[in-house]
């Protein structure tokens, strides 16, 4: 530490008890100062704070009887008291987080002396990444990060933020569109700090609702930019996809008029000045990013593009690695969901990611948190759970049945929202697309045969065998 900090930290000790309290939070211990001296003056004011207040008088008694120091050593660690008591100590920034920052940069600056040493001995180089690996996860534990809230006198405070945080409050995704089904669920909106995870078993549709509330998420309603990672698809495809529903085109057709297709071109020239937010694609590789790697990308975007980031979606943390190492494999999946949560409130962020679930929750009538792959702890950080439930019925019916399993600030409860896939790769709310004349819930061959009727024309009555009328007769009529 440099010599500047270390006089700061040592005047702050003697003329305020609570920096003492401070710094040994902050885990600042003796051998972090360069300074002899100092080091000697702060592990005797550590003796004297676990018997007595330390002022500059009870810690010159505590030299005084120091055997090992002779009348010189002393007189010069007096003086040295003396000069450190007239420093002035306003403004001297020492926080909490100040000082445990400096204290971990010491250690990292240690860690890597000794490791570079051991490397020019012939240490071998597996051993050491090993040693290093673990010595960085004990800095990075030993960060505590914490808020402290009085109850008792925080009630108007906390009026005040009901009242804010509100369905149109500033950083709060509202629900609509297509996707209005899920107001009632979430009435304030998905909200800043949240991991909303949106689990299913393997080709349920996850990455698809998960462009759907990207679209939901940057469309003018919310007009929030998002950072979207990916990493199975090639871009073209996961592009292809967000045209598809942000344009409300097939997504078959897409491709086939890919030549003549000038709607894209045209909405997005006007997109920006329209209120839509910005959407910025990230492919990375599976395994090979974390969310040191997400953080990078996001101070990047900012900085570099001036684009602030709103909301975080990932397809999916599944391919994500942890960024501290887990002994098992299922301890680093739940280790994933902890370090993006982490990021999530350090950012500011609304965190939308897919969530693979175990294969045997097809078979269930009703999924649950538990049924989430790889680890426990996903379910425990999640603060919102959307979950497929994908059967053979529902693939043979283009049909999305979806359950709320886990919502923090607001209702779950166990019944089923079914929605059609639509040719545009929107998931439309079944009774809105089949205009209530469909059960969902019906025998699936009568739901095929009524759908097909209705596609063709044919209305409810007398068993979808009166043809409706076409808009051009309705306006006549």
């Amino acid at each position: 530490m440099s010599m500047d900090f270390e006089e700061r930290l040592l005047a702050g000790c003697l003329q305020d008890e609570q920096i003492l309290k401070r710094a040994r939070r902050a885990k600042i211990r003796p051998k972090h100062l360069n300074d002899h001296p100092l080091r000697y003056l702060y592990k005797q004011m550590i003796e004297v704070s676990k018997v007595d207040t330390v002022t500059p008088e009870t810690l010159k008694a505590q030299i005084h009887l120091d055997k090992k120091k002779d009348k010189s050593d002393k007189e010069a660690m007096a003086d040295l008291i003396n000069s450190l008591v007239r420093e002035p100590i306003e403004g001297s920034g020492l926080s909490l987080k100040f000082m445990s920052d400096k204290r971990r940069r010491q250690d990292m600056i240690e860690m890597l002396t000794e490791g570079t040493d051991q490397l020019v001995q012939g240490t071998p180089l597996d051993e050491l990444i090993d040693v290093v690996g673990s010595q960085m996860n004990n800095i990075r534990s030993s960060e505590e990060k914490y808020e402290l809230f009085n109850y008792n006198e925080g009630w108007d405070q906390r009026q005040a933020e009901r009242i804010h945080l509100t369905e149109d409050a500033e950083g709060t995704m509202k629900m609509g569109l297509n996707l209005s089904p899920f107001k009632k669920y979430f009435t304030r909106g998905f909200q800043t700090e949240e991991v909303i995870a949106i689990g299913g078993p393997t080709y349920a549709g996850k990455s698809i609702l998960l462009t759907n509330f990207i679209r939901l998420a940057a469309h003018p309603k919310n007009g929030m930019n998002v950072l979207y990672v990916f990493a199975e698809n090639r871009y073209v495809q996961a592009a292809s996809r967000l045209d598809s529903i942000i344009l409300n085109e097939n997504y078959q057709v897409l491709y086939e008029n890919a030549l003549e297709n000038r709607t894209g071109g045209k909405f997005f020239r006007k997109a920006k000045e329209k209120g839509w937010g910005q959407i910025i694609m990230a492919k990375v590789q599976p395994k090979k990013f974390t969310a040191d790697t997400i953080d990078s990308m996001i101070e990047e975007i900012e900085m570099d593009l001036g684009i602030k980031i709103h909301v975080l979606a990932i397809d999916s943390p599944d391919h994500q690695e942890a960024r501290d190492r887990q002994d098992a494999w299922h301890q680093g999946k739940g280790q994933v969901y902890y370090e993006n949560k982490q990021l999530t409130m350090e950012r500011g962020l609304i965190n939308i990611s897919t969530l693979p679930m175990k294969a045997s929750s097809v078979k269930k009538e009703s999924v649950q948190n538990e049924d989430a792959a790889g680890s426990y702890d996903i379910s425990r950080v999640c603060d919102d759970m959307i979950m497929f439930n994908k059967s053979d019925t529902d693939q043979m019916l283009n049909r999305a049945t979806i359950q709320v399993t886990k919502n923090r600030d607001g209702v779950t409860d166990s019944k089923k929202n079914y929605f059609h896939f639509d040719p545009s790769l929107r998931l439309i709310p079944w009774d809105e697309a089949f205009d209530s004349k469909i059960s969902p819930e019906e025998d699936p061959d009568q739901i095929v045969y009524k759908i097909k009727k209705f596609k063709e024309g044919y209305t409810e009555q007398d068993g979808f065998n009166v043809k409706r009328a076409n808009k051009k007769d309705e306006v006549q009529s």
